[in-house]
């Protein structure tokens, strides 16, 4: 009996430990699936894009003597400790990174270019317009809007968000549609077709009582008759 029992707490405690190795490797193996890891051959060069205040880990072919970033404002790069650098997204804009060995030979060329962070911005203009169509993505360094909004403000107001996320306003391209303007515009039409209508209208009815005379199917009268005037 006390046999069972011991391996009873025997297989609970390799179970526990189990589970927790598990739980570790899968956060760790979810932290390199959200950071992501790009690897450059000696001597090659390749592009990285991040996000605003998103990182990557580049992987190069051996411990690098010296890096250089060509505009630190955009991105900042931290050697971990072995060929392996830590790169993180600062603000929109492109920055060329070069890499050397020990010896001060060319180990890698990079090309960083960091992005407005999409899905935020999607998540701010949802939660202030949920009930807008609106379109963001990225064409080049561009921040592209589309889709319909209902009115002009609202229209001002997804550029003004927008322009927020980027680092310059001539970044942002709008392509939005004001689903509201059509609308007024029809109103604007029936109203000036109303008015034109009225002055016709009107145009004719002086042009019929200053003949002095009606016509009714074919039988012309004085308006002095309806008035029980001299014939």
């Amino acid at each position: 009996m006390k046999t069972n029992l011991h391996l009873s707490a025997r297989h609970k405690t390799w179970r526990a430990l189990a589970a927790g190795w598990l739980l570790l490797v899968g956060s760790q193996l979810v932290a390199l699936e959200l950071t992501g890891e790009t690897e450059i051959p000696r001597g090659g060069s390749k592009g990285l894009t991040l996000m605003v205040n998103g990182s990557g880990i580049v992987s190069l072919a051996a411990v690098p003597g010296r890096i250089t970033v060509a505009n630190p404002e955009v991105a900042d790069l931290k050697v971990l400790g072995s060929n392996r650098v830590f790169v993180l997204g600062k603000q929109t804009g492109s920055t060329a990174v070069m890499a050397l060995d020990k010896q001060q030979r060319l180990l890698a060329r990079l090309h960083i270019e960091v992005t407005p962070d999409l899905n935020l911005l999607k998540r701010r203009l949802y939660e202030l317009m949920p009930q807008e169509t609106i379109a963001v993505r990225m064409s080049g360094q561009k921040l592209v809007l589309s889709g319909e909004v209902d009115s002009l403000s609202r229209q001002d107001t997804v550029v003004s968000i927008a322009e927020g996320f980027a680092s310059d306003p001539e970044q942002v391209v709008n392509m939005l549609t004001v689903g509201g303007a059509r609308q007024v515009m029809l109103e604007v039409k029936v109203a000036e077709m109303q008015r034109s209508l009225m002055k016709r209208l009107d145009m004719n009815f002086n042009d019929i009582t200053n003949g002095g005379n009606w016509s009714f199917g074919g039988v012309e009268c004085s308006p002095l008759s309806f008035y029980g005037g001299e014939e």
